[in-house]
């Protein structure tokens, strides 16, 4: 539901407030809570996921690069970026590693060499990356790789949600930060 929408639905019920109410109040209550959670360490898997999905701000095409447990399947961290394949995902690892307080044991990602490079340098030698998954499981022997599915749900959810707002308007909107909580 748009925040248009949302103040369409408050007027039927004779309370009287404008979209950019709305979106003001999305705002507040998204710092607020965002602050309120960064405070919190997550208590996570040993397995961390990572992809980006693209966005529309301000007609052009945006990339929410973000993390999540696989365990609880809490979004951890999301980085807006202009482009998908010069982007460093350091500062992404970094801020997930200072989050759960923890390295992970595997880390899944899709294909983009950019995870590889940040994972290597940010997790060490340790953490086992699965990259190249996709969202077709593939059977060899009896073993099962793992799937980006969980992920692609998460991007798929950004989607449908900035959809209704026909793209966003700008990079720091407190749209994605209300999301993620």
């Amino acid at each position: 539901m748009s925040v248009r929408d949302i103040s369409r639905q408050y007027r039927r019920m004779g309370i009287k407030i404008s979209h950019m109410g709305i979106y003001k109040w999305i705002a507040h209550y998204s710092k607020l809570g965002s602050e309120y959670v960064d405070k919190i360490v997550p208590r996570v898997g040993d397995w961390i996921r990572a992809d980006e999905a693209f966005i529309r701000i301000a007609g052009k095409m945006n990339y929410l690069f973000s993390t999540m447990d696989d365990e609880t399947r809490f979004w951890l961290i999301g980085e807006m970026a202009d482009t998908k394949f010069q982007h460093q995902a350091d500062k992404l690892l970094v801020s997930t590693v200072n989050m759960t307080q923890k390295t992970p044991r595997a880390f899944i990602t899709d294909g983009l060499p950019a995870y590889a490079k940040s994972a290597k340098k940010v997790f060490g030698k340790e953490t086992y990356h699965a990259f190249n998954v996709g969202i077709n499981s593939k059977r060899t022997g009896r073993k099962i790789h793992p799937t980006n599915n969980v992920m692609e749900r998460l991007n798929g959810e950004i989607r449908d949600r900035e959809k209704v707002f026909r793209g966003l308007k700008k990079k720091d909107t407190p749209i994605i930060e209300g999301m993620r909580l």
